[in-house]
């Protein structure tokens, strides 16, 4: 490729994203796409990476240790339930 058609192609390049920078509606939909691609992009990443880390997890068996946790931070209420005496009914007697 000689130096004139490298330049060329480079105009043309420019010349296409000028294109779409100078019209207000190319320029908001391709911010819109890139938006979109670019969230679906976090998604799938972070869907990934907390797949990976549950598998990890879910491997070491460490339940019982985190419920142990659990129940130390968690105070246990101390409910004391009476049962009020009722006088039975003067037919019961």
């Amino acid at each position: 490729m000689t130096p004139d058609e490298e330049l060329l192609s480079e105009l043309r390049k420019i010349n296409k994203k000028f294109d779409v920078l100078s019209n207000p509606f190319k320029n908001a939909a391709y911010n819109f796409s890139s938006g979109i691609w670019h969230s679906l992009g976090t998604l799938f990443g972070t869907v990934v990476i907390a797949a990976i880390l549950v598998y990890f997890f879910s491997q070491l068996n460490i339940t019982n240790v985190v419920t142990n946790y659990i129940k130390k931070l968690v105070p246990q209420p101390q409910i004391n339930l009476t049962v009020p005496s009722v006088p039975p009914s003067p037919g019961q007697l």
